[in-house]
């Protein structure tokens, strides 16, 4: 058997004197598509912030690659949540996916031709090939979120973490940005932060539940029971067209 991709063992994880995450246990195979599911709060962005080293455990070990993720932080992609941008600023989609090639090791070095080849290759495939030169102001919600994904592949990394791609954007995006990243998967690992659980269903091929302690399944399969565990309280999978969402449901005080 291969050795995991990502490797964590027994991690504790607090902010202050509140514990975030709670004796942690996760293998990920290379090749993987996993996604994250849980409530806010439960640790899910803290997690993938872990795993990229930007954050160092309390207790336990983590390793990429059989390394500490710090020495490996240049073969994980990253897609964070709720990316703010200035739109007055002005800058244009190829800018923002350039941004993606920068590393301490050529800071004020120009972009080569083969940085600028790689980033129009991975604008096109999310394609926005035809956006390049198109200023971020002028795009829409979906069409940002597929350059930021863009920026991140262009570092070329063997992992993308994505931590709730899918949040303010439309139905329509959501189904395409799944297909977007089934193609990807063909050629890296994916880990996935979402909460829209009826589509993560149809396209993960592993999945794990997370509140503070964590539950993995490796068939990427949603049951009922993993839902009331996961979430602590009634969840109702409301399926009326696309995309399936999850509703929590608390009965009225009386």
């Amino acid at each position: 058997m291969n050795p995991p991709v990502v490797d964590i063992e027994q991690v504790n994880f607090s902010y202050a004197s509140q514990t975030i995450l709670e004796d942690i246990n996760l293998r990920v195979a290379a090749g993987d598509f996993l996604g994250i599911i849980g409530p806010n709060g439960g640790g899910k962005s803290t997690l993938l912030k872990l795993i990229l080293g930007i954050l160092v455990p309390d207790r336990g070990r983590i390793r990429v690659f059989g390394e500490p993720p710090g020495k490996v932080h240049t073969r994980m992609g990253y897609v964070p949540q709720n990316v703010h941008q200035n739109l007055h600023f002005p800058i244009v989609a190829m800018d923002v996916v350039l941004m993606g090639r920068l590393n301490p090791r050529r800071l004020g070095r120009p972009f080569s031709r083969q940085d600028r080849d790689i980033a129009m290759a991975c604008l096109e495939q999310v394609e926005m090939g035809g956006f390049a030169q198109r200023p971020m102001a002028q795009l829409s919600g979906g069409e940002r979120q597929r350059v930021v994904i863009a920026r991140a592949l262009s570092a070329e990394p063997d992992i993308l973490l994505l931590d709730e791609p899918t949040s303010s954007i439309d139905p329509h995006f959501e189904e395409d940005l799944f297909g977007i990243l089934e193609r990807l998967n063909q050629r890296m690992t994916l880990i996935l932060v979402t909460h829209d659980i009826g589509v993560i269903s149809r396209h993960v091929r592993s999945l794990a539940c997370l509140n503070h302690t964590l539950i993995c399944h490796p068939d990427g399969q949603i049951t009922q029971g993993m839902l009331d565990a996961t979430y602590r309280c009634p969840v109702d999978l409301i399926a009326h067209g696309l995309p399936h969402r999850v509703l929590p449901h608390h009965p009225e005080k009386e």
